[in-house]
């Protein structure tokens, strides 16, 4: 599985990605999770990115892809 299709599949099933997340993940273990996802945008995929606090509290950018809400709006996946 590509660095691409794996992170693909973590977004899918409402997974938030970090960058700490991809690089510590096994089936992904990237170090530009930005350049992954800039990639799969490019391939016409809808992932939204948001800043999220780490318990240290810095910010860093959290990706992942919008779910249909019951009422047909979309959530924010986390």
């Amino acid at each position: 599985m590509s660095q691409n299709e794996a992170i693909l599949w973590r977004l899918k099933r409402g997974d938030v990605l970090t960058p700490i997340d991809a690089l510590n993940d096994p089936e992904i273990r990237s170090m530009r999770l930005a350049a992954r996802i800039g990639e799969l945008l490019d391939m016409g995929y809808d992932i939204r990115k948001a800043n999220q606090k780490t318990e240290t509290g810095k910010t860093v950018t959290a990706y992942y892809m919008p779910s249909k809400e019951k009422n047909g709006q979309l959530g924010m996946g986390f």
